[in-house]
């Protein structure tokens, strides 16, 4: 499947203006950078960037914003007091309101271009998202990450994720299936030791040593009972799987967690948000720095993949380890990810595979050849 062409193209999906049509009760008009927009609001910091993507692209911004928990009468009113008679509503509020939104300009003859918030955001990451789908090794990769980049940014239907399911995350790829019987593996997230038994079965047991870090009590006291029996079955020394209950982060701290509300039990670093739990956080360079060599890093900790990586960027220069990220936590992780990695390591091959039928568990993979 040819995906490149929908969401790398500067000119499809609404998110350029010029020569584009507007609806406009059944006719067209065309917007120009000359057209006068008014932005449907977006909360807080949302509405800044609005204004300045727009007016960094020469378009007229009026500056006015319509809180979207007015009610229909109080917009159409707002509307109609406004100077501008030829303006332009960009809606950009959150995806729940766009039908509603919709309604309401069409009933009002209110020339209109729907723009969700994501898709704003997607142009906004175009740059970079091209720069890191460029870094990707093979073809597939290629499809696979405009495939989940385009449900990620509501670009595609989920459907387009279909075709390219992979089972086996983490060890897909050849490379990862390697077997070094000095390999240090390091599994960020560790959950309940799913991934440390797979890891295991994958390397047939032939491994120096495996750190399983997760901060959750309830899903340690799994993965240490997991680890228990894994010595056992695989005749393994007991120093031959670390449990930690600790989180990985960019450094040495203390922080905030919650439950996590999908139902698997992961747990969700919460930081600045009141709670009663906490958990200590690690950076690997310090944890780590007795071990003269890391094999293979793994990474689903919910969003701190960042940090976990900054954390341990002394780690992958050294060692140039094997590398399992998850991708799919934060939506500029698609390209902050794997841009810092090959900054990093420049020699660093990438490639991106797909392990869910939602936009969930899409995971970057690194090695060298």
């Amino acid at each position: 499947m040819n995906l490149e062409g929908t969401i790398w193209d500067e000119h499809v999906f609404g998110l350029t203006f010029d020569g584009k049509q507007v609806n406009y009760d059944g006719e067209s008009f065309c917007v120009s950078s000359s057209t006068p927009l008014i932005l449907f609001e977006c909360p807080g910091e949302d509405s800044k960037e609005a204004d300045r993507f727009f007016s960094e692209r020469g378009f007229n911004v009026c500056g006015c914003y319509i809180p979207d928990e007015k009610s229909d009468e109080e917009i159409e009113e707002y509307l109609l007091s406004l100077e501008y008679k030829d303006a332009v509503v960009i809606i950009l509020t959150k995806d729940r309101q766009l039908r509603r939104c919709e309604k309401l300009f069409k009933n009002h003859c209110i020339r209109y271009q729907l723009f969700s918030r994501i898709q704003w955001f997607f142009q906004l990451f175009r740059p970079n998202l091209k720069k890191a789908y460029h870094l990707l090794k093979d073809d597939y990769s290629k499809e696979v990450f405009t495939a989940v980049t385009g449900v990620r940014y509501k670009l595609l239907p989920e459907s387009a994720l279909r075709p390219y399911y992979t089972p086996n995350q983490y060890f897909a790829p050849p490379e990862m299936c390697m077997i070094d019987a000095m390999e240090v593996f390091v599994d960020c997230g560790a959950y309940v030791g799913d991934v440390l038994e797979k890891y295991i079965q994958t390397k047939n047991g032939c491994f120096k040593r495996i750190y399983a870090f997760e901060p959750g009590a309830k899903q340690y006291e799994a993965l240490q009972n997991r680890a228990k029996r894994l010595c056992a079955e695989w005749a393994l020394s007991e120093d031959q799987i670390c449990c930690a209950p600790y989180g990985v982060g960019s450094q040495s701290e203390k922080m905030g967690f919650a439950q996590g509300g999908d139902g698997l039990g992961s747990m969700h670093i919460a930081k600045g948000e009141p709670t009663e739990e906490y958990a200590q956080i690690v950076d690997l360079d310090t944890y780590l720095s007795e071990e003269p060599r890391i094999g293979f890093i793994k990474s689903d900790i919910e969003g701190f993949e960042m940090e976990m990586l900054q954390g341990a960027a002394r780690i992958i220069q050294r060692d140039k380890p094997l590398l399992a990220i998850t991708l799919y936590h934060k939506l500029t992780d698609y390209y902050e990810i794997p841009l810092y990695l090959h900054q990093l390591v420049p020699e660093y091959q990438f490639k991106v595979l797909h392990h869910y039928f939602n936009w969930w568990e899409t995971v970057l993979y690194a090695y060298i050849e």
